[in-house]
């Protein structure tokens, strides 16, 4: 029944937020816009990848191994068994995946502390704002943590299924791989039961192994969510190479700072070998991989404020708050008795209600946000009144709320949709595909004839983007030959494809 409780606690503040605070169906792609984007890899992937061979993962912006398999999975068994491909769908399994979490959490620390700062530590994690926010915009983090926190919960009794848990958390994310392998590596070290080391390695590395020729079968790269994420957001392809201004520079100064505390941290916990060892080294190593990457990699470029109530930061600052309730709640009154239980819960208290000042920026920002969302509804109204069935539609891969709102409001299959990622221009391998355009021409027309296409659409300014550079110039030479301008707005076109015979 406690446990029911504490799972309750967490789960009611996450419902009110879902179904009262937010728009359930908008989750803010203004600021969230991974959110649809997971929703596409796992919609596509259920429609279209699947039918192709097994497991194979399908996406419009080539994104669809970056994060990992096991997300993509539990929404589509979200989909089958909800029978709605809504985002609400994603959103809840966001929030039943962070209230399981929270609950790992209270059973953790009260088998190593006590019931008062486990039920505190549930508390905090219940009603942070930027905590209880994360939890229910329908990311894969509350996934992925759980996973995490299964291992630790299931360590020792369990060694084999925690070894699994956390390559399975490494099947979510890219950086949770670090951290499940991370966590592996500190038993071996720590843990003095060499039976218990070598079934929880066994149960971490077979599956791992799997799972490396799975995505060597699909990507060509053993470790590809990882390769990608260096290269991504520490070596900072992803990134334009940009000055940092000076507030950039601060962010970068305090990252490294915290870095080197929570690297410190770690290695006192290697010598000191706690009983919950665990659970602190997932709390430190989670900021120290932050705060790496705005300290020395290319993540600093595109820091903004809204990063300080974003879901990167979630679980460090639940990690404070769990820290905290130790202290007053366990350490604290261990010291002091009595006066140190009510002294503990005071200050506790008075620091969560602090907390409560973060929903001020969260609503600034997602309230800023909601408006993308209504714009690409409207976008995909657009096409569908166009859209005879007949054929494919050629969508941007970057706006997944487009793919989103054509699926769930007008009704249009994503077999019938096809990514402009995979254009011959974006494989041209010469210097202008326009330097001798009658031959080119016939691999556009080639392409178009292979998707079946019936209507083009272009999105964002042409000005700005080679790619849509590319397009404005073979509008421009095939406007009422190839392509028929059939809706033309700031920022968005549509064009009728005209296949010759």
């Amino acid at each position: 029944l406690l446990i029911l409780f504490v799972f309750l606690l967490a789960l009611i503040p996450r419902l009110i937020v879902l179904f009262g605070y937010s728009d359930p169906e908008n989750a803010g792609p203004g600021w969230y816009g991974d959110v649809y984007h997971h929703w596409q890899i796992a919609y596509l992937s259920k429609e279209v990848g699947f039918k192709h061979s097994f497991l194979r993962l399908w996406d419009f912006k080539g994104l669809e191994y970056y994060w990992g398999l096991m997300h993509p999975l539990v929404l589509i068994i979200g989909f089958v068994l909800s029978g709605s491909t809504s985002i609400v769908v994603p959103r809840m399994i966001s929030v039943i995946f962070g209230s399981l979490s929270i609950t790992l959490i209270f059973l953790i620390i009260n088998r190593h502390f006590n019931i008062l700062s486990a039920f505190a530590s549930a508390a905090f994690l219940s009603l942070m704002p930027v905590t209880l926010f994360s939890d229910t915009v329908g990311m894969q983090e509350p996934l992925g943590l759980f996973l995490l926190l299964l291992g630790i919960y299931l360590w020792p009794r369990h060694p084999g299924l925690t070894g699994l848990s956390w390559i399975s958390a490494g099947m979510v994310r890219s950086e949770y791989w670090i951290f499940g392998f991370g966590l592996l590596l500190s038993t071996i070290i720590i843990s003095k039961n060499a039976h218990r080391k070598v079934i929880a390695a066994i149960g971490y590395i077979v599956p791992m192994l799997f799972y490396m020729k799975y995505l060597l079968d699909y990507t060509g790269n053993a470790i590809y969510p990882v390769w990608t994420a260096y290269l991504a957001t520490y070596k900072g392809d992803w990134f334009l190479d940009v000055t940092l201004t000076p507030v950039q520079e601060t962010v970068k100064l305090a990252s490294r700072i915290i870095f080197f505390t929570s690297l410190g941290a770690m290695l006192y916990i290697f010598v000191k070998k706690p009983k919950h060892y665990l659970l602190l080294i997932v709390g430190f190593a989670n900021t120290a991989l932050i705060s790496i990457m705005h300290g020395y990699g290319a993540y600093v470029k595109g820091y903004e404020h809204k990063v300080l109530v974003d879901r990167l930061l979630a679980f460090p600052y639940g990690f404070i708050g769990i820290l905290l309730s130790i202290f007053l709640l366990y350490t604290l009154p261990k010291k002091v008795e009595m006066v140190g239980h009510v002294f503990g819960i005071l200050i506790f208290g008075t620091f969560l209600i602090i907390t409560q000042v973060t929903w001020l920026p969260i609503n600034h920002y997602y309230s800023a946000a909601k408006g993308v969302f209504e714009g690409e509804k409207y976008f995909a109204s657009v096409i569908a009144k166009y859209y005879g069935g007949e054929g494919t539609i050629l969508l941007p891969p970057g706006r997944a709320a487009i793919t989103y709102s054509l699926v769930n409001y007008e009704g249009i299959n994503g077999g019938n949709m096809v990514s402009e990622l995979y254009d011959p221009f974006y494989y041209y391998q010469g210097e202008d595909p326009f330097s001798n355009w009658q031959d080119f021409r016939e691999e556009i027309i080639s392409w178009l004839k292979k998707e079946n296409a019936e209507l083009f659409v272009v999105t964002g300014d042409f000005s700005l983007s080679e790619n849509l550079g590319n397009y404005a110039k073979m509008m421009a030479l095939e406007e009422g030959k190839l392509f028929e301008n059939i809706h033309d707005e700031p920022g968005f076109r549509i064009y009728k494809v005209n296949l010759p015979n």
